[in-house]
């Protein structure tokens, strides 16, 4: 008896091994396939393109919308992205919560200040893609690296995104986050000011891209 159960036990195991290595070449096997497009030049829809952006403090968070005011993608023969450029219009900052009309009305004057964007100064964040490689995971078909210029301060990222093409259409979806005091956006910030208790704003500010290019 101690024999066969030593052998169901080989055996067990053995079929948990093959279990999860297949459950990691399943996981591998789920990466999107790369799309293919056409050579040229995509210029950016701006009435069928939006950033949503998402802001945080302790037991509370804010969020709102800005416009593209125009940007391009440049696709070589491979399909490849060679490069592209997007310009933000920071004029256009929309606070959609609170949604109360005196306290959204407050913190948008707020975000145009020098406490965050500056944006009498600075009404335009530019960003420039420098490299794309193919995204290995299931949930993009690109990485994406490129300079994000805030208020005068260039800063290198780097983000998953996914790309589909539709007829003679580039549909793009991003969703991923920066460190705002990289580009010197610091009010109450825990990370500069570490003895600001609870009061303080998170770092991080959520960014969720969608983007309509056309040929």
């Amino acid at each position: 008896m101690k024999n066969y159960c030593f052998i169901f036990l080989i055996i067990s195991l053995f079929a948990c091994s093959n279990q999860e290595n297949t459950d990691q070449q399943n996981k591998t096997n789920t990466a999107v396939e790369q799309p293919s497009f056409a050579e040229g030049a995509y210029r950016l829809v701006s009435a069928e393109s939006s950033l949503r952006w998402k802001g945080k403090k302790v037991g509370d968070e804010h969020f709102g919308k800005l416009n593209l005011s125009a940007g391009s993608l440049n696709i070589d023969l491979n399909s490849d992205i060679m490069g592209g450029n997007f310009a933000i219009d920071m004029n256009s900052l929309l606070v959609e919560e609170p949604s109360n009309k005196e306290d959204n009305a407050k913190l948008l004057e707020h975000l145009k200040s020098d406490d965050f964007f500056s944006v009498a100064k600075y009404p335009s964040v530019s960003f420039v893609i420098i490299k794309s490689e193919p995204y290995t995971g299931a949930d993009a078909t690109h990485q994406i690296t490129g300079d994000l210029t805030i208020k005068g301060i260039t800063h290198q990222i780097t983000f998953p995104a996914m790309l589909i093409r539709e007829s003679d259409r580039i549909m793009a979806n991003a969703q991923f986050e920066i460190d705002r005091t990289k580009w010197h956006i610091n009010f109450k910030s825990k990370s500069i000011f570490p003895h600001i208790a609870d009061k303080f704003i998170d770092d991080m500010i959520g960014i969720e891209l969608n983007l309509t290019l056309k040929k």
